[in-house]
C-alpha cells in the first residue's frame, strides 16, 4: 500500500511540472493575449500548488502507512517468540502428541498419557467439552481431543460433549451408597430357646462344649426339655459362693447334666447361679420380666449386651425330709420371693431377640 502511495504522489508531482512548464509566453497572443496570459498563469499556478500539496499528502500517508507495518512486523516476531517459547517448555517437560488439547493443526502438544487428537486451531487450550458454543474447534470435542469430543461427561458448560461438570467425587463406576438394611423390631417374648439355654444347660456343637446352665439341677427338675440331645438338665449341685442378700451366689466349673447317654460336662469359667430353691418356672419369669417385653429397664448396651431388673416372683417355698416326729425341716437356704434381682444377657439385633440371660454380679 505504502508504494502506490508513493507512486501516486510521483505521479502528481510530475503533472505540476508539467503544467508549470506550459504557462504560454506574454506575446503568444498579442496585446489582448497579454491579459489573458496573466489570467492563464495564475490559474496555472493554483492548480500547480494544490497538486503539489495532494501529492505531499500522498506521500505522508505512504511514510504512516510504513510504519504501522513495521510495527506489526514487530508484534508479530514478538508472539512468535513467545509461542516457540512456551512450545519449548511444554516439549521439554515430556508432552507429547498431535495436537489432541490444542496447538497448532496437527502439530500441538497434549499432556501426558491422555490420548491426541486431529489438532485444534491456535494455542494451546485447556480440555475441555466440545470448544466454546456456536464454533471454532479450538477445544477438544470441536475437532480432536478425547473420543466422543470431550472427557466422559465432562468439558466446559455450553460444550458439545460434555453436558458440564461432575460433582467432586464422581466416578462413572461407583454404585450410589445403599441404605442399610432395617433392623427389626425388638421381640417383646424371650425365646423358649432361651430359657431353654439357660434353665436345663445347652451344648454349642460348633465349639464341642456347654454353655448356658444357671439353675441347679433339683431346681430344673420338671422343667420342660424339648431335645436331649442339645439341652442338660440343670446343673449338679456342688460348693458355691456366699449367697448374696437375694440368694445368687456365683460357681466355678459348674457341671450341667445331660442325658446319661451323653454324660455330664463341665463348662469351663466361672457361672452366676440363680437363687437356690427357684424353680425353672420362676426363673423364665424373671428372665420374661428384666426383658421388659423388649424393653429392658438397664437398656440396651455396646456389644449387643442388655441389663433390667425385677423382682423375684413369689414361689413354693420346699421343704426337706421328714424329720422323727413328723416334723419337716426348711432346706439350708432362705426364701427369697419378693427380693429385687439384677439380670443382664446379649441379644441378636438381627433377630430383636435376646439370645441369653443370667444373674449379674452386683445385686
Amino acid at each position: 500500500m505504502s508504494s502506490k502511495l508513493d507512486s501516486l504522489g510521483s505521479e502528481l508531482s510530475g503533472i505540476g511540472s508539467k503544467l508549470g512548464g506550459a504557462h504560454p509566453g506574454s506575446n503568444a497572443f498579442g496585446v489582448v493575449g497579454q491579459a489573458l496570459s496573466g489570467k492563464l498563469n495564475g490559474v496555472f499556478s493554483s492548480v500547480e500548488q494544490h497538486i503539489g500539496k495532494i501529492s505531499g499528502a500522498a506521500q505522508g500517508a505512504s511514510s504512516k502507512v510504513k510504519k504501522t507495518a513495521s510495527s506489526l512486523h514487530e508484534n508479530e516476531q514478538h508472539n512468535k517468540g513467545l509461542f516457540n517459547s512456551i512450545g519449548s517448555k511444554l516439549s521439554g517437560g515430556g508432552h507429547s502428541g498431535g495436537g489432541g488439547h490444542g496447538g497448532r493443526s496437527g502439530g500441538g502438544t497434549t499432556r501426558s498419557g491422555r490420548p491426541g487428537g486431529g489438532g485444534g486451531g491456535g494455542p494451546i487450550r485447556r480440555p475441555g467439552g466440545g470448544g466454546r458454543p456456536g464454533g471454532g474447534s479450538g477445544r477438544p470435542g470441536g475437532g480432536g481431543g478425547y473420543p466422543g469430543g470431550g472427557r466422559p461427561g465432562g468439558g466446559y458448560p455450553g460444550g458439545g460433549g460434555g453436558g458440564g461438570r461432575r460433582p467432586g467425587g464422581y466416578h462413572p463406576y461407583a454404585r450410589p451408597p445403599q441404605p442399610a438394611p432395617p433392623r427389626p423390631p425388638i421381640d417383646p417374648n424371650v425365646p423358649a430357646s432361651t430359657h431353654n439355654h439357660v434353665i436345663n444347660g445347652d451344648y454349642n456343637a460348633n465349639q464341642n462344649r456347654p454353655t448356658g446352665g444357671h439353675v441347679l439341677g433339683p431346681d430344673a427338675q420338671g422343667y420342660p426339655n424339648p431335645d436331649p440331645t442339645k439341652y442338660g438338665y440343670g446343673v449338679q449341685p456342688g460348693a458355691g459362693g456366699p449367697a448374696q442378700h437375694n440368694g445368687v451366689y456365683n460357681m466355678n466349673n459348674p457341671t450341667i447334666q445331660y442325658d446319661p447317654a451323653y454324660g455330664n460336662l463341665s463348662k469351663p469359667g466361672m457361672s452366676t447361679m440363680f437363687p437356690q430353691g427357684v424353680p425353672g418356672e420362676t426363673v423364665e419369669q424373671i428372665g420374661n420380666q428384666s426383658w421388659n417385653s423388649g424393653a429392658p429397664s438397664g437398656g440396651l448396651h455396646g456389644n449387643n449386651k442388655w441389663s433390667g431388673s425385677t423382682n423375684i416372683p413369689h414361689y413354693p417355698y420346699p421343704h426337706g425330709p421328714y424329720m422323727p416326729g413328723g416334723q419337716s425341716q426348711p432346706p439350708p437356704y432362705p426364701y427369697v420371693g419378693g427380693k429385687p434381682i439384677n439380670i443382664e444377657g446379649y441379644w441378636n439385633p438381627n433377630t430383636g431377640q435376646s439370645s441369653t440371660y443370667y444373674p449379674s454380679q452386683n445385686q
